[in-house]
């Protein structure tokens, strides 16, 4: 039994651990917690060499213990039947690289605004987020569902990844459900009778929240 960590002392998980017995070289496997902790259960009593490798290739050198870079230089283990043999231990070099990508957050608006980039109907906006790593936290990215009118309200979602890179990502929501209203006023009023005798002009005016098509 014993603990793997990498170069900077960290443990490791999912490290291949195995036992061969020196004189029959049957074989003997654990796999690392996330602790970094394993334990080779079964052996007989006898003498073992031990071989630490990354079977999830992560970029980790195998090696044998102690420090040893093949099995012929292996410093062997004694193990007693029934008891445990206890700190074989490993640190392993190299390892994935550093993490130096942040986390990718895009939003989605259904259904999507118009090109001039106003809904007419309550949209619902949503959010993904992804990370080649993993995501240690988000906030502001629960979905939601628009359905007051607004000339621009701005939502934002911010995540951070495993190894603290964030990204923050925002989405402004143009909500516009209720039609222009247009109202005309001549430019001179008509005649005692509620006639006029020439062309009048009539002026419009159009209030509007959003953009009004000719």
């Amino acid at each position: 039994a014993g603990t793997v960590t990498d170069s900077s002392a960290s443990p490791v998980s999912g490290i291949c651990v195995t036992a061969f017995d020196t004189v029959t070289s049957a074989s003997y496997g654990a796999a690392t917690s996330v602790t970094g902790t394993y334990r080779v259960a079964g052996l007989a009593t006898g003498q073992y060499d031990v071989q630490f490798q990354d079977c999830s290739r992560r970029g980790y050198a195998a090696q044998w213990y102690n420090g040893k870079p093949d099995r012929a230089s292996a410093d062997p283990v004694a193990v007693t039947q029934g008891l445990t043999t206890s700190s074989i231990d490993a640190r392993l070099a190299g390892g994935p690289p550093p993490d130096t990508t942040p986390p990718t957050v895009t939003s989605t608006v259904s259904p999507p605004p118009n090109v001039a980039g106003w809904n007419r109907w309550p949209p619902t906006l949503s959010w993904s987020v992804t990370d080649d790593t993993a995501v240690r936290s988000t906030g502001g990215c629960e979905t939601t569902v628009v359905n007051f009118e607004t000339a621009g309200t701005t939502y934002t979602c911010t995540a951070t990844d495993s190894v603290g890179l964030t990204t923050t990502a925002s989405r402004t929501i143009r909500l516009d459900s209720t039609p222009p209203t247009i109202t005309g006023t001549p430019t001179r009023p008509p005649n005692q009778y509620g006639w006029y005798q020439a062309p009048v002009v009539r002026g419009g005016r159009e209030p509007e929240r959003g953009r009004v098509r000719p």
